[in-house]
């Protein structure tokens, strides 16, 4: 391959590629940010301010590479998204089980144990405008807010749920919990 010399042509026509290549980008980076506050204005003119300073706490926050790995038991990289979830799973069994054995003996547990009495209705609706807004809904995928603001008639159907009290049995869906890792 024959190199150019760096003579004065060669120069101006190297700082004449790189003043368009600015101009592009900027051009691309104005295009960028109006599509950004195109996507931002429906939500301050309406009622969504806290999805608006999203948006705004977003684009003011800097760029962060993620490195999407994980480390086997010897040590070595995983980097498939798949093998990364299997690897924490086995890892959270591990943890979460360490220590638990499967059978243990059953005796009487109500000379060890005092049962509060079961809950009343009111109970039951002080607790759910007890909760939180803005939380992350569980397995269920039921938000809070529904829950919390639901009518008579919900909150009498989640009363009548509670007969667990009664059965002294615990349904095997409300075992099960939701791990997320943050770096995915």
């Amino acid at each position: 391959m024959i190199q150019k010399r760096h003579t004065r042509l060669a120069s101006e026509e190297y700082k004449n590629k790189r003043r368009q290549e600015k101009r592009v980008h900027r051009r691309k980076k104005r295009e960028w940010e109006r599509k950004q506050f195109e996507e931002m204005e429906p939500h301050r003119a309406g009622n969504g301010a806290r999805a608006f300073y999203k948006k705004i706490n977003e684009s003011m926050a800097p760029f962060k590479p993620r490195i999407k790995a994980c480390r086997k038991e010897e040590g070595s990289l995983l980097s498939r998204k798949e093998e990364i979830l299997n690897r924490w799973w086995r890892y959270f069994s591990a943890l979460l089980n360490e220590g638990v054995e499967e059978t243990f003996e059953a005796h009487d547990m109500q000379d060890d144990l005092y049962l509060p009495d079961p809950p009343t209705f009111n109970d039951v609706v002080d607790a759910l405008s007890g909760l939180n807004n803005n939380k992350a809904p569980g397995e269920d995928e039921i938000p809070t807010e529904l829950l919390r603001y639901g009518s008579e008639e919900l909150h009498k159907a989640l009363y009548d749920i509670l007969t667990i009290w009664i059965d002294e049995r615990i349904p095997e869906e409300w075992k099960a919990g939701i791990i997320t890792p943050l770096h995915m």
